[in-house]
């Protein structure tokens, strides 16, 4: 398969119902990282019940017990933050949870290692502009992303953006094309803002082009907030087509959970 691709949402709100069903209308799932002590805890989050529902199609992976900065918190804290939340959320689920998301993505080498100490097979930053090679995905427990599913506010000229994106575009899109790397961007900005639905498909459809062209295989991970897409129309109505374009490709990407790109990653690589 030249492309896998992964879904990963935060925090645990009801929206992620909504979104689930949008995402299983095309066939596809998605990693789900829901912040255990919240659930039941009112009608924006999620029930029990719906964790479970989610559980039946979707990965569901500890956004620990209070999203908390897990950098600054004392050893008990971090220990309860990290196993108390995957010992509820298993019981919710009747399933081993695998995966950890980071807390607004903020990490360092000692919460990685309470991390690996709870029992996770992985964990997800918010580090973005990657893409995996051969399923090659470095450290599992500093996950990186490819892009957010979110309009991405651009700070400075499109210079500083293109410097940016670099690692994006070398492998996906100056390895096939000569044109104007600047134009390409200034295509997508509206109003300060780079539409990433849009660039999203650009890259998949660059992908699998250079994937046919090299026989490499790549790997692509979205991540985002239910409540950022399904509460915003525009935002949802693009997530939408980009679902149904996912969808009509499905002889070249398969999506997959975080746990199953790990899994395969670990044994015998991607096919």
């Amino acid at each position: 398969m030249p492309l896998h691709l992964m879904f990963s949402f935060d925090d645990g709100l009801k929206t992620d119902v909504a979104l689930a069903k949008l995402l299983e209308k095309y066939g596809l799932k998605a990693t789900f990282f829901v912040t255990a002590g919240k659930v039941d805890r009112g009608f924006v989050w999620l029930s029990r019940e719906d964790v479970y529902w989610l559980s039946d199609v979707h990965e569901i992976g500890s956004h620990t017990l209070s999203h908390p900065n897990l950098v600054k918190l004392p050893e008990g804290k971090l220990i309860r933050e990290l196993r108390d939340s995957k010992l509820l959320l298993e019981q919710v689920i009747d399933k081993r949870i695998s995966g950890l998301a980071y807390p607004y993505g903020i990490f360092n080498e000692h919460v990685k290692k309470y991390v690996m100490r709870a029992g996770y097979k992985y964990a997800r930053s918010t580090n973005a502009y990657w893409i995996g090679v051969n399923g090659f995905i470095g450290d599992p427990y500093s996950l990186r992303v490819t892009l957010p599913l979110y309009p991405l506010k651009l700070i400075g000229s499109i210079q500083d953006i293109v410097n940016k994106l670099r690692p994006i575009f070398f492998r996906a899109y100056l390895s096939m094309h000569s044109s104007d790397i600047k134009s390409f961007l200034t295509s997508m900005i509206r109003r300060g803002y780079l539409d990433t639905f849009a660039f999203v498909k650009n890259i998949i459809s660059v992908l699998i082009e250079q994937s046919r062209r090299s026989k490499t295989h790549y790997v692509i991970s979205l991540w985002g907030h239910s409540w950022e897409i399904m509460l915003d129309k525009d935002a949802r109505l693009k997530f939408e087509d980009l679902l149904a374009f996912i969808s009509s490709l499905s002889r070249s990407v398969e999506v997959l959970t975080i746990r199953e790109v790990i899994e395969r990653a670990s044994k015998v690589g991607f096919e």
